[in-house]
């Protein structure tokens, strides 16, 4: 398999995780322009803590508890697959008895 290229019937998904605190403490230019930069790797889907508001340059985003509060946000957002919010407790079809609770987040409404 060559770097970069999937066996046929494979679908890859590009994912990242980032901290962009330090555009938020620089000003709503610096927000955006993290926005963009994260827009041009070519990332399907990304974890942000402490991202700037408001997100742009997203095709959809699911934003932590909280973000009225202040200028900051952590979310997961999407440059091209849907995203789908979580509710409930996941269940496996393989086991109903197991359960699954995604949890909260370090600091309380993040």
């Amino acid at each position: 398999m060559k770097p970069g290229v999937a066996p046929e019937g494979v679908t890859v998904m590009r994912f990242a995780t980032w901290n962009p605190s330090h555009a938020v403490k620089r000003g709503r230019e610096q927000r955006t322009e993290a926005w963009r930069h994260l827009a041009s790797l070519g990332i399907d889907i990304a974890m942000v803590q402490e991202a700037g508001q408001p997100i742009t340059d997203v095709k959809a985003s699911i934003v932590g508890a909280g973000r009225q509060q202040r200028d900051w946000v952590t979310a997961v957002v999407s440059h091209g697959p849907s995203l789908l919010e979580l509710d409930q407790p996941l269940k496996p079809w393989w086991n109903s008895r197991l359960e699954s609770r995604i949890p909260d987040a370090a600091r309380d409404d993040t």
